[in-house]
């Protein structure tokens, strides 16, 4: 029979182990949630539209929903494009035409996850101070990157003018080449877009816009995919998203004043950015993705007519709630709804 002193060690021994046992426990789970912690790796080259990404990591919105969201930022088409093959990148937000070309390089199908934004303005033809209209750019030397935004954006703007056959001489170059280019005198105009159109203006006289997107609304949209393997993200994906933006429409200016930081200058300049921006809200999903979107693929497959074959076959390893985009491509080119 134990004595009373030998019990009380006993029962102290008890509950060292029983604290332990609860201390090792509370540890097990903290270490659990930082492994179970989602990793969420996007790409994307520097657009307003896609503004509301930073925004969201800013903010901390991720570590709500116990996720990292790593933002792959690259300055180029090609250097964009190769990001998108690597591994760690779980997807990308693009325009419909980049994600038709990259689309056409990934060898995984692609999961639609949200139409972003649509550009209504942003998206501009920079011209030297002698080109007054799109007609005194026929036969003219206008920059932009072949097979990306910039040549789907060219041919786009020539179809709303009465230009038989326009010639204009097309010259590839480089977002971040534009103002060389324009100083060297190689170029008459350029298809770009904040910050690179603002910084052009700015730094180069008589150099203004003579195009811009909000004649072609919904035409330039910008679209967040993920890599088929990675579709379990989806939705978390979009709930760091659409956080984002129920923060901004609670604060705008807040907003705006994030802007200018990320472009390096004051709100107003970020705010005059932002307008040639309309991000497309949770409610109008659905009617963008059932119209607009896929007759903007069709367009983007028919920019370079020696690829539209394979670009269109590419499509089919694109899922919208699981259906093919291929098989939704049936509206011919050009049939684009009006400004609503």
């Amino acid at each position: 029979m134990l004595l009373r002193e030998e019990k009380l060690k006993l029962l102290q021994r008890f509950a060292q182990v029983g604290i332990t046992l609860i201390a090792c426990a509370l540890l097990s789970s903290c270490l659990d949630t930082k492994r179970s912690k989602t990793v969420i790796s996007m790409s994307m080259t520097p657009w307003v539209g896609y503004y509301p990404l930073y925004y969201a990591v800013a903010r901390g919105i991720p570590e709500r929903f116990n996720a990292d969201v790593n933002i792959v930022e690259t300055m180029s088409v090609q250097d964009f494009r190769r990001a998108n093959l690597k591994s760690h990148v779980d997807g990308f937000i693009s325009s419909n035409m980049e994600l038709a070309q990259s689309n056409m390089l990934i060898a995984e199908p692609l999961v639609y996850v949200l139409a972003a934004d649509y550009s209504n303005g942003g998206d501009v033809i920079i011209a030297t101070a002698d080109i007054k209209s799109m007609e005194d750019l026929n036969g003219k030397r206008i920059g932009f990157e072949w097979d990306a935004l910039g040549h789907y954006f060219v041919n786009a703007a020539f179809s709303t003018v009465e230009i038989h056959d326009p010639n204009y001489k097309f010259v590839n170059i480089e977002q971040v080449s534009a103002g060389d280019s324009f100083a060297k005198g190689e170029l008459e105009a350029y298809a770009t877009y904040p910050p690179i159109s603002t910084q052009l203006i700015e730094e180069h006289d008589g150099l203004h816009a003579v195009f811009d997107s909000s004649e072609i609304p919904y035409l330039v949209s910008d679209i967040m995919v993920l890599k088929e393997s990675r579709k379990d993200k989806a939705e978390l994906l979009k709930q760091i998203w659409w956080s984002a933006i129920d923060l901004i429409e609670q604060d705008p200016e807040a907003y705006a004043e994030f802007v200018a930081l990320q472009i390096n200058s004051d709100k107003e300049t970020a705010k005059q950015e932002m307008s040639g921006v309309r991000l497309i809200p949770k409610d109008r999903q659905e009617w963008f993705m059932k119209g607009d979107l896929i007759n903007t693929f069709n367009l983007a497959c028919g920019v370079n007519p020696t690829n539209m074959k394979s670009c269109i076959d590419a499509f089919d390893k694109l899922y919208i709630d699981g259906q093919s985009v291929k098989s939704m491509m049936l509206v011919k080119p050009g049939q684009m709804r009006g400004n609503q």
